[in-house]
């Protein structure tokens, strides 16, 4: 079962070019995502675009049983309706803008709006 499962293919994402290469927004996404100012890549690393850490991220509540979550994966991200560990977030930018803002994680001031849409395009090819 095992191999088999490893033989399966994923459907092309459609946020990439048809030759399944990052489109120009997607390319200046990622040097976003790289970026000290979104501070995305400080927990989303290697392949799985995830530390496997557990992080305090400031939305937890007193009746919580633990303390932080674990990183996420990103790769699929576009194909999620639930975002964040509370499933509040339905979209990208809700998530950018209200639950889990670059300068809140990162400390190294606002993302302009071409950066916040250049991010999402990246978010959405993975």
């Amino acid at each position: 079962l095992a191999t088999f499962l490893g033989t399966l293919q994923l459907p092309p994402n459609p946020h990439r070019n048809p030759d399944g290469s990052l489109t120009e927004a997607a390319l200046r996404g990622q040097t976003v995502f790289r970026s000290k100012k979104a501070g995305c890549s400080l927990c989303h690393v290697g392949d799985l675009l995830t530390d496997g850490q557990i992080h305090d991220v400031g939305q937890g509540s007193p009746r919580d049983y633990y303390e932080g979550y674990n990183t996420p994966s990103l790769l699929g991200v576009h194909r999620r309706v639930a975002l964040l560990h509370h499933g509040k977030a339905k979209s990208l930018e809700e998530v950018l803008t209200e639950y889990h803002k670059p300068a809140d994680v990162a400390g190294e001031g606002e993302l302009t709006a071409e950066e916040q849409s250049d991010l999402i395009e990246y978010l959405k090819s993975l």
